[in-house]
């Protein structure tokens, strides 16, 4: 079955050196408590190019009719791949899940790069695309459509969480003057930064439960799986 295929683009009025340091920073945010960690396990710097591979643990919430196809705990792996090129301007991410693949299969680029418009130069311009697959016999087309729904949803909250961490960074003192309700309005929760904060401790805490020997394991899969059919060069490869 063939893939569906996502794309969409979107704009941030900062420039791209703010959209790259906030994005290395974007956890956690009122928009991403799904994230229970992020862990590096590779980065080089190659022929002036930022080469990087992390490992991101999130929950997974399914439907009732997906936990038939996914017995056990709800959290899934995803491995990040980046290249930073500061001469041409671009940060290329390509991210792909390491868990539920028996399920949907997702693999995602994404591009931020100064906006073309010379008159807008301190706007970057964000294009993603997405693949998703599934090859489950009688319900691979209706699990690809969830796939699509879940991740524009989820591609939307991205853009959020990160236009808040701009805000936060480099927005400081008109990010103080917002109010509470003002802070309810647009995130829609109240207590956003404690609340991240919380969440991600109390995530950590679900990870340890998970084992070390099982944590350990997962990270080397990830780094086997970022050195297997990488659409962008590794550390590894990259010294060649």
């Amino acid at each position: 079955m063939m893939p569906r295929y996502y794309f969409g683009d979107s704009y941030l009025n900062y420039s791209w050196d703010q959209v790259v340091s906030a994005y290395w920073n974007r956890y956690p945010n009122p928009f991403s408590t799904h994230v229970l960690s992020e862990d590096t396990i590779d980065r080089c710097v190659k022929n002036g190019l930022l080469y990087s591979t992390r490992l991101i643990t999130k929950t997974n919430k399914l439907p009732k009719w997906g936990e038939r196809f996914v017995p056990g705990p709800k959290y899934v792996c995803v491995v990040e791949e980046s290249i930073v090129n500061p001469q041409n301007k671009t940060l290329t991410t390509y991210t792909r899940n390491i868990g539920y693949t028996k399920l949907m299969v997702v693999e995602e680029k994404c591009v931020y790069k100064i906006y073309p418009d010379s008159d807008h130069v301190t706007s970057t311009h964000v294009e993603r695309q997405a693949w998703i697959q599934s090859n489950i016999a009688g319900f691979g087309r209706a699990i690809q459509a969830f796939g699509i729904d879940r991740y524009r949803k989820n591609a939307s909250k991205a853009n959020q969480g990160l236009q808040y961490v701009l805000e936060k960074l480099f927005m400081p003192q008109h990010f103080a003057m917002i109010s509470s309700d003002a802070i309810r309005g647009r995130v829609g929760r109240i207590g956003a930064i404690s609340l991240g904060a919380d969440k991600l401790r109390d995530s950590t805490e679900k990870l340890k439960e998970m084992g070390v020997e099982k944590a350990g394991k997962i990270k080397e899969k990830a780094k086997e799986l970022a050195k297997k059919g990488t659409p962008i060069a590794s550390c590894s490869s990259a010294s060649q």
